[in-house]
């Protein structure tokens, strides 16, 4: 399918697609719970470090699972009962990852570790985790074959949309976060929602990987964006955008009150300012800790 092809039929993508805007990615660590059952990942350390620590708590419930669906299931309840900065998504991209490595996981064996679940969360991360320890093995020239033989096994719709947006993270690690040659991949899939939902993944890898680096938003204004994000399909303008702030401004200190998130998308038209303000307003329902 051509880049063209993808952007005339944005509108449907979005519209069909089971991973939307305020899907992939968006699950949080929330209050709750008994502190005995979740792991002490204190807030008095880095960022980083508190998502280092939780990573390895949650490969160690793994470990001790009688199998993946029974420890992502654990690691969902667990994740409920800690406030803070960790984001049980984002953590369980690094945890599938290593999960696929350390047993040497390949496209093959992916639709038996695929969790099954509908969970945005965690369960979620998890895959898209699983998925991008993939990359390596992806034929460049051919990435409808590895998403073929990675997802068509899986026949719950949401599930296998799910996959192919893992496949996203994993087209973007193989051209270094190259995010036009990421989403260049993405639109040569079959059908206008894999094209979408493969492309958000890639999105999302290349900004969660910037909000990593720490280029916070006022090193990060919207012409910076708007350059990354000039990708031509309405449909993907807008998801990039939602990306971008959302990515960047998560764990921003008072970007969940109104005061803090007012500015961000002033100046904004059509699709940017659509996706700027669908994660505003999300951020604005996040808990701050």
């Amino acid at each position: 399918m051509s880049r063209k092809a993808l952007g005339g039929r944005g509108r449907l993508a979005a519209a069909v697609a089971v991973v939307s805007l305020a899907g992939a990615g968006l699950a949080v660590v929330v209050a709750g719970g008994s502190p005995s059952s979740a792991p002490d990942c204190g807030l008095e350390r880095s960022d980083e470090a508190t998502k280092s620590c939780y990573a390895e708590s949650y490969l160690g419930l793994l470990r001790r699972a009688s199998g993946t669906d029974a420890g992502v299931a654990r690691i969902t309840r667990v994740s409920r009962q800690r406030p803070g900065p960790a984001r049980c998504h984002v953590i369980m991209h690094t945890v599938g990852q290593r999960w696929a490595r350390n047993r040497g996981l390949g496209l093959r064996d992916l639709a038996g570790a695929l969790p099954r679940s509908r969970d945005d969360g965690c369960a979620s991360g998890f895959a898209h985790g699983l998925i991008t320890a993939m990359a390596p093995q992806i034929d460049v020239t051919d990435p409808q074959a590895a998403v073929r033989r990675g997802c068509a096994r899986i026949r719950v719709t949401y599930e296998r949309l799910h996959c192919v947006h893992g496949f996203g993270h994993a087209f973007s690690r193989i051209w270094n976060q190259q995010v036009r040659k990421a989403v260049a991949m993405c639109s040569r899939l079959a059908g206008a929602a894999e094209a979408y939902n493969c492309a958000h993944g890639a999105l999302m890898d290349y900004w969660i990987a910037r909000a990593a680096e720490k280029r916070r938003p006022a090193r990060r204004g919207p012409g910076s964006i708007g350059r990354v994000c000039a990708l031509g399909s309405p449909s993907l303008v807008q998801v990039c955008w939602f990306r971008a702030t959302w990515d960047l401004h998560l764990d921003t200190p008072g970007i969940h009150t109104s005061g803090g998130s007012r500015k961000l998308c002033t100046g904004l038209e059509g699709p940017a300012r659509r996706g700027c303000t669908a994660a505003v307003a999300l951020l604005r329902a996040q808990p701050s800790g």
